[in-house]
Order: structure tokens, then sequence, then C-alpha cells
């Protein structure tokens, strides 16, 4: 048996080899920092190596650069459009050098308009560098012209500006064990986008910067971008100002822990709240037990959210929010001030088409309302079950009451329905 799986693991390994594309090592003049490395394959493409890549190369490590700010790591066009850069072997004075470690250099495939360049593929990449497909601005005639990317590696970082303006590109798909951190802006404008977000916010994200998915800078311009799916993270530790701005097919975020502890307001003018617009968005949970706060503006224009779980016992703020007319489910795993729970209810229509609402929370929580029912219409009492009924909110036309039923957190736990 251990005999067949290693022939297997072997016949793996020699297929793997067979595909490696084997480029030739030289060197060129530059006119802008002398003489440089470069390795070509069979179809014409070049592509520029860091200086120390003729003796680190030989170590498994290559660095693959951007001679100026203006000017990507590639030199010439190749044939198909497709730059595949996957399973390096280099081949210097008859000796090969398969490539295991492979470093993006700031700025590395940026300004590849007029390189026919529409397909990136590659891997063993350990560093990403910051505005590594970066264009100039969203009309930027000489930026990126890159369709399809596909990066992977044990990279730890999409730096800030990774794939700004990018806005050509339709497909990104990232593959690391280790990717912890989104950067600022580092998919920001890329509004062509539709792969799955779950192929670029991997679950071990930890952090997301500020305006990491925006569309644009202003939600008033009405600038959408095309991300699909949703994001499922193990940890959250930060989830930056305008992080998803704008991306309307965004269906659901859940952080399944983490240390978290604000989702931060929307500021004044152009930058608005982490989820603004996002009006697919149907569920959205926070398992984050040291989130104290939620900001304005966070879910303006999110009004397709039905679920919603706040895994905190420390919650004490709850800014304004855009209504959430739909909303059928919110559940709290421990404490939250009066002030945050009557910010959700105000977001709940008192409208007669609007569907019911169930709060659960803890037991022991009744969030310093009354203790005892009532005054409640025949129509509430048939749904508050009074022999169980524990308590009553009621704040102009809303209304919720606390009774004993089952619940998600505990066998026993209180639930607030409200109408």
């Amino acid at each position: 048996m251990k005999r067949i799986i290693y022939c297997l693991i072997l016949s793996l390994f020699v297929a793997s080899y067979a595909r490696a594309k084997t480029w030739t090592l030289g060197r060129q003049a530059n006119a802008y920092s002398g003489e440089q490395n470069w390795m070509t394959d069979e179809n014409g493409w070049s592509v520029y190596l860091s200086d120390n890549s003729n003796t680190s190369m030989k170590n498994g490590t290559i660095g693959l650069m951007a001679t100026t700010r203006t000017s990507s790591a590639i030199r010439s066009s190749g044939g198909n459009g497709t730059l595949d850069l996957r399973d390096i072997v280099i081949l210097q004075n008859g000796i090969e050098y398969p490539i295991t470690n492979v470093t993006l250099t700031k700025f590395a495939f940026s300004f590849t308009r007029n390189r026919s360049v529409t397909n990136i593929f590659i891997n063993n990449v350990s560093n990403l560098g910051n505005g590594v497909l970066l264009a100039k601005n969203d009309s930027d005639s000489t930026g990126c012209a890159v369709k399809d990317v596909r990066i992977s590696g044990t990279f730890s970082v999409v730096p800030d500006y990774a794939f700004t303006y990018a806005s050509s590109v339709t497909n990104i798909m990232l593959d690391s064990p280790n990717l912890t951190k989104i950067g600022n802006k580092a998919f920001f404008f890329t509004r062509s986008v539709t792969t799955d977000l779950s192929e670029i916010v991997l679950p071990t994200v930890r952090h997301i910067g500020n305006s990491a998915f925006a569309a644009d800078g202003s939600g008033s311009s009405g600038k959408i971008n095309s991300f699909r799916g949703g994001v499922v993270l193990d940890n959250l530790d930060y989830l930056g100002t305008s992080a998803f701005l704008q991306t309307q097919y965004l269906s659901h975020f859940i952080a399944k822990g983490g240390n978290v502890e604000s989702l931060a307001s929307g500021e004044t003018g152009a930058w608005v709240g982490i989820f603004y617009g996002c009006s697919a968005l149907k569920k959205v949970e926070f398992h984050c037990n040291s989130l104290n706060n939620i900001g304005s503006k966070v879910f303006n224009k999110a009004t397709a959210v039905t679920e919603c779980l706040i895994g905190s016992t420390n919650l004490v703020t709850m800014g304004n929010n855009a209504s959430w007319a739909g909303l059928t489910k919110l559940r709290f795993y421990g404490a939250a001030s009066t002030t945050a729970v009557d910010r959700f209810l105000s977001g709940i229509s008192t409208s007669a088409s609007t569907k019911k609402c169930t709060i659960y929370v803890p037991r022991d929580r009744k969030f310093g309302w009354k203790n005892v029912a009532d005054s409640m219409t025949s129509a509430e009492l048939s749904v508050a079950h009074p022999e169980n009924c524990i308590g009553v909110y009621r704040n102009g036309s809303r209304k919720a009451w606390m009774v004993y039923l089952s619940s998600p957190l505990t066998p026993k736990a209180t639930v607030l329905k409200v109408r």
C-alpha cells in the first residue's frame, strides 16, 4: 500500500514538473536602472527580475519587479495574452532551477495595457507588493487591461491599493492558507469583477481595510461593483469604514469569532457606512464578544436584511441605520442596552404587511423593560402567549414582548416577539 501511495505521489510530482515552463535567464541593459535580469519563454514573454535573482534563484527564490512606477515587470508581449508564471523553472548554463518562492514587488504588473496581457496566472507567491496591478485612475488608458488574475502561494497580506482602479479585471482568485489581511482600498474601484467574494476574502482573513471593496468614494454617485456571493470568516479583528460600500450583490457576512470592537460610523460627506448600498445583503452575523459599538450609517440602504445575530455580551451603542423592514430574526448572545435594541426596533416597519420579527436574548436579560405585561390587544395576546409573558415594551406604534420559548441560544431562553 505504501509503495502504491509513493508511486502515486511520484507520478503527480513528475506530471506537475513536466507541465512546468522553462524560462531562459538573461541580462539586458535598462535605461532606468542599469542592467537587469530577465527571463523569457518560448512564447516571447519576458519578465524583469530583481537584481539578486541571478544568485537567489539557485535557492528557488526570485522577485518579479517593475522597472519604474509606470512600467510593469513585462518587457515584451507574448503570443496568446496569457502570462503563465505557474511552476517556473529557470534555465541557466544548461542547468534548470525550479522556483518555489516568488515575490511580486511594488507595481509589478501595473501599466500592462500596452503589453497585450489579458491573463496572469502565478503560484508560489510569498509576498505581494503595493499596487501590484494598479492603474492611476478609473479612466486611465495606460493602466491595466488584464481580465483574469489567479495568484496562489503563502502570502499573508493583500496590501493597500493592490488592485485599485484595475477596472478591466473580471475575475480574481486568491489562494493562500496564510492570508490574514486585506489592505485599504485593495480592490477599490474594481467594479467589473464578478468573482464570488469567497474566492478572495478567505476564511483566514482577520483584517479588512477601509474601502477595501468599495465601488467608489461616495455612495451618492450610484456607482456599484459586481462582486458576488458572501463572506464567512473564522475570526474578525477589524472591519474598516466603507469596506463594502455599494457591493450590491453581497449576500451575507458572517464572522464566526474574533476581537472586533467597533463597526465604525460612516463619515459625513463622501465616506459612508461599511455595508452602505449592499441591497442584496440578507444575513449578518457577528459572533464577536468584544463588539460594543455599531455606528451610524453602517447598514444604510442595506434594506434586504432579514436575519441578524449580535454575538456580544458588550453591545453598548447602536447608531442610526436605515430601515430593516423585512427583519424577521434578531439574536443577541448577551447584554445590550435598551437604546441599542431600540435602534433595531426602530428600523422594523409597523406596516400590516411586514412579517413579525422574533428577538432572541438570554433568559436573564430584560433590557430594563417592564416586568409585567400590560394592555395588549387580542391580536397581540394570540402571539405573545401571555401565560409565559414576562415583559412588554412600547414606543409609539412599535411593540415587543418577551416570552419563554425555545431559542437557538439556550433551551429555555427569553424571546422577544416584535410586531
